[in-house]
Order: structure tokens, then C-alpha cells, then sequence
């Protein structure tokens, strides 16, 4: 069973699923897939990433969130979802039977940048919880990224979780260390799971296209506290970008994996026409949509780790605007790396098939 964010409407998230479903098969079991912080969800929806209005409507929900984060009220929906979700949880384990469950990839011992509790540290308690009911089930905790700094009942949440684990794999340093200090836990480093891929790697291209995705200025500002509040200053830092390219004669194609960078993107095409620069933004409705853009392109420039991972997979050249430790230490493992993206999937391939193997999780194929 796979258990992780791979029906959200961030194309990472969903290039995670593919990867990690496509990787188990190939080692010869039959999957099962939960969304992680949605057991109710059954199927991927229809996300609408150049509609406004979606933009609009999260927007104005993130503003009632802000403004309640403090009160009762706040505490109110933490206490609902905790119930809701172990309901759901329940009603999706009953009458199931699994050799081994593996929660990841993906940021998923994550945290609240505010007095908040992260949903995630509720949701993964409640998994882990749940699946260890059966103690003959091997759980994994596989490629998975991992905050700095927890809130107390956070720290609570994830302890006692990561206590129900039987191997713990993460894929950057900053993760292991951050582990290790947080809550004593070793664990194993691997790549990121999206780089095992069972299809021909694409080699280097010669299409003069480069792809810039503007990561969501609120969305920026409200999850890394940062000092830059002014948004003009934040689009002339990406303006830069957009002009140096073109001076190496570079095709701009405008491009986003998530729903709030849609809508930034297309606020940054018209700040980019006020300085006499007419880009195309990119038409994706689907993981599908994305690879085929990377396919034709040379160069990927974004905020979003999955993006650049995608786009090493296409052949593309990765450049990273750093916002966070996250971005930083993916730059450090994988961008300064020389180890190709054919390297790095055949040695998540390997470390599954190992462990597996070692722990007696063998297949008759």
C-alpha cells in the first residue's frame, strides 16, 4: 500500500505516486494508493490551474485561516479533522491485508510556520497508528523530506509516529540531520523518489526554450516568514532571471505545477508586459501536459523541487531559486551532483529491491 499526496493538485505530488507505483510494480507486487491527507478521495480530480476564480476562492479561504489561527475557532478544526480523518482511515483499512505499507515521498513531516499544527503531523499519527494495529506489516516511512523546526504538539505527533516505523528513508542530508536532532531518529538517504522512471531518459536538446515558473508570492511569504515583503521587489528578482535568458536567446515559456502558481504566473505575464516583455504561459492540465513542455525545452527555472527533478528527467539544464533549506540541500545533492538522473533511478530501484529482500518481502513474479 502507498500512502502519500499524489492526489493534490501539485503535479509533484503526483509525479511522486507515478514514480513510486511504477517502481513497486517493476519489483513485482500489486500496489494499493491512499491519499495521505484525504483517505476519502478516490480518484485524482480535474484541476483547474488557469482558472482565476480557484485562485480567488483559496486566496480568500488562506484569509479566513490567518485571521482565526489563534482563536478556538482554530483549534476547533484541528479537533474536527483528527476525527474525521481516523474515520476515514478506519473505513479504508477495513478488510484490507498488506505485506508492507509505505508512506512517502514527499515533505510529509512537515510544520506549521505559524502556532499552528500541521496537518500533516496529525495525519500521519493517525496512519501509523492504524496500519501497526497489525504488527506483522512492515511500515516504511520512504523518501521523505523533513522541516527544521516543530511546533510541541507536532513534535508530539511525529515522535510517536516515527516510533511505529519499522525504516526510515530520506532524501536530502538536511532531513537526516533534522531527524536525528528533532526526534533521535537514524535513517537512510536516498534520491528523491521521482527520479526512478522505468521509460528511455531523454538526452540534452537544442530547442532554445527555457521554462520559468514563478513560485506564489503569498504562498512564499506566509510558509518562509521572509523579510522580502515587498512583491515588486520579488518579481524584479524573477524579472532578472526572465531578461538573462533571453540575452542568451532563449524562448520564455511562462510555466507552473501547482494551482496559486498558475494564478501567480499569469499576474507575473502581465508585470512582465508592463516592461515591454511578452512571454506565453503555458497550457497544463496535467503531469502528462508537464513532461511533454520539459520534453521540448533546455532549460527549467523554478522554486518547486519536483519541477526541477522532472525537468533533469527530460534533459533539461535545472536552475533552482532558492527559498528555502529544502531547495538549498536538493541543490547540494542532485543540482552539484554529477550522478545523472539514469543513476539516481536505478539506485532508488535498487535500495527498495535490497530492503525488501533483506527483510523477507520477496515475490514469486
Amino acid at each position: 500500500m502507498i500512502i502519500n499526496e499524489g492526489y493534490s493538485s501539485n503535479l509533484g505530488d503526483q509525479a511522486i505516486k507515478k514514480s513510486m507505483e511504477s517502481l513497486l510494480r517493476k519489483l513485482g507486487y500489486e500496489t494499493d494508493f491512499c491519499y495521505f491527507t484525504n483517505p476519502a478521495l478516490k480518484n485524482l480530480p480535474v484541476y483547474q490551474y488557469k482558472n482565476k476564480e480557484v485562485g480567488k476562492v483559496r486566496n480568500s479561504r488562506f484569509s479566513i485561516y490567518k485571521k482565526t489561527k489563534h482563536s478556538i475557532f482554530s483549534f476547533f478544526i484541528y479537533f474536527r479533522y483528527f476525527f474525521k480523518i481516523k474515520k476515514q482511515i478506519r473505513a479504508y483499512l477495513q478488510n484490507r491485508s498488506y505485506h508492507a505499507v509505505i508512506i512517502g515521498g514527499g515533505q510529509l513531516i512537515n510544520s506549521s510556520k505559524n502556532n499552528a499544527i500541521s496537518f500533516f503531523s496529525i495525519s500521519l499519527y493517525l496512519w501509523t497508528i492504524a496500519v501497526k494495529k497489525d504488527p506483522t506489516i512492515m511500515l516504511y516511512l520512504a523518501g521523505v523530506g523533513v522541516a527544521g523546526k516543530f511546533h510541541l504538539v507536532e513534535k508530539y505527533l511525529y515522535k510517536k509516529a516515527l516510533n511505529k516505523t519499522d525504516s526510515i528513508w530520506v532524501r536530502d542530508r538536511f532531513s537526516q540531520k533534522s531527524l536525528s536532532s528533532n526526534f533521535n531518529k537514524q535513517s537512510i538517504l536516498m534520491p528523491d523518489v521521482a527520479f526512478f522512471q522505468e521509460e528511455e531518459f531523454i538526452a540534452n536538446k537544442n530547442t532554445n526554450t527555457a521554462l520559468v515558473g514563478i513560485y506564489s508570492y503569498n504562498e512564499y511569504i506566509r510558509k518562509f516568514n521572509t523579510a522580502e515583503k515587498n512583491k515588486d521587489t520579488y518579481y524584479k528578482n524573477w524579472l532578472s532571471i526572465v531578461e538573462r535568458l533571453i540575452a542568451k536567446k532563449m524562448n520564455i515559456i511562462l510555466f507552473y505545477t501547482t494551482e496559486s502558481d498558475a494564478l501567480e504566473t499569469l499576474l507575473f505575464q502581465q508585470y512582465l508586459q508592463t516592461k515591454q516583455l511578452n512571454t506565453q504561459v503555458a497550457d497544463i492540465k496535467s503531469l502528462d501536459d508537464l513532461n511533454k513542455l520539459l520534453e521540448n525545452a533546455d532549460v527549467v527555472c523554478s522554486a518547486r523541487m519536483h519541477a526541477l527533478i522532472l525537468g533533469l528527467k527530460k534533459g533539461c539544464s535545472a536552475e533552482t531559486y532558492i527559498i528555502s533549506q529544502k531547495l538549498k540541500s536538493f541543490c547540494e545533492e542532485y543540482i552539484d551532483n554529477p550522478k545523472t538522473p539514469e543513476v539516481l533511478s536505478e539506485t532508488v530501484y535498487n535500495m527498495f529491491n535490497n530492503q525488501f529482500l533483506n527483510q523477507g518481502l520477496t515475490v514469486t513474479k
